[in-house]
């Protein structure tokens, strides 16, 4: 087969692989320029977490150090009460009188009232019950237990 030849002596073949050949670099540079974006934009996430995570150590760290600040303080006030306040504290000092108060007798000498049977008999068979003759039997059952 007779290959065309233009004016500058290139064949039609050789021009339309040139074609897809620069088709082919332009997608392989956009391809490249979206794989530095993301790149990039991994890398600025990451520096943000950095960032926020330096930032939470900082805050722990200065509430760790006011707690540690206020406990010190405590303790030197402890020290200094210790060594420049009142006499030393002796078993006579922290003694204390106990005076008891008398027994209220009163709620609990009421006399009670005596338990009623109707409160705790079991209810009386139905009328059905009554007819098949399996509720007497079942009533004297439990007449007995709870007497």
């Amino acid at each position: 087969m007779a290959q065309r030849r233009n004016s500058n002596g290139r064949s039609e073949y050789q021009r339309q692989q040139q074609a897809m050949q620069r088709a082919q670099r332009q997608q392989e540079q956009q391809a490249e320029r979206a794989r530095k974006a993301a790149e990039a934009d991994r890398k600025r996430r990451e520096r943000e977490q950095k960032v926020a995570y330096e930032q939470r150590q900082a805050e722990l760290a200065q509430a760790r150090t006011i707690g540690v600040e206020h406990e010190a303080e405590q303790l030197r006030q402890l020290l200094r009460d210790a060594l420049v306040g009142d006499a030393p504290t002796s078993f006579e000092r922290l003694r204390r009188v106990h005076t008891p108060t008398a027994f209220d007798e009163r709620p609990w000498s009421r006399p009670e009232l005596a338990p009623r049977w109707e409160e705790f008999a079991p209810p009386e068979p139905g009328k059905l019950s009554a007819l098949l003759g399996l509720g007497k039997k079942r009533y004297d059952t439990e007449l007995a237990a709870s007497q």
